[in-house]
């Protein structure tokens, strides 16, 4: 999908990679897209970090590397696969770096961590824009506009089971939720 915008789409400034699984609020990430314009010429990649994690050696574990694939025994910093934001001059120098570097099958890690770190692209972590998952009371709290939290982007792990679970918010009661679950 880099490949793609860097060919056809070479004059947006930003990229974002999302999954399936999640849920993208594009009023807050316009938003956070006009803040910080200033830095789209810069390379920085944007999300929820994960910080000094421990490659998956058990080779019955779903994230299993062998040291074949990844020798070190930690990956270096990277943002969670399920969304993250890239400057346009950061998608430029991920691409640039897949030309002299091994492929790793865990694309996060990968192009947001492996990439990243090896052509010097800052990594900015910011949880609270990029929620690696909601609770019941954040999510009525967005619904209802009693809620400041300004998320770009929200990871559910069963979104089908979530969304049956929010079916009965209702915002004219603040108690609605609680009685209902």
């Amino acid at each position: 999908m880099m490949a793609y915008k860097e060919n056809y789409c070479a004059e947006a400034m930003y990229f974002m990679r999302t999954n399936d699984d999640t849920i993208i609020n594009y009023e807050n990430l316009q938003s956070f897209l006009i803040k910080n314009y200033k830095n789209v010429h810069k390379p920085q990649i944007y999300g929820n970090m994960f910080q000094k994690a421990a490659v998956a050696r058990t080779i019955i574990s779903k994230w299993f590397v062998s040291e074949e694939e990844f020798p070190d025994p930690y990956y270096p910093d990277f943002c969670a696969g399920w969304s993250c934001l890239y400057t346009k001059a950061a998608v430029h120098a991920v691409l640039q770096q897949t030309l002299i570097n091994k492929y790793l099958w865990l694309d996060d890690v990968l192009f947001s961590g492996i990439l990243a770190e090896r052509g010097g692209i800052p990594r900015v972590n910011l949880p609270n824009l990029f929620l690696a998952e909601f609770k019941v009371k954040d999510y009525r709290n967005y619904l209802c506009k009693s809620s400041t939290k300004d998320f770009i982007a929200v990871h559910f792990h069963d979104l089908a089971k979530f969304m049956k679970k929010n079916r009965k918010i209702d915002c004219r009661q603040k108690n609605a939720v609680k009685n209902k679950l």
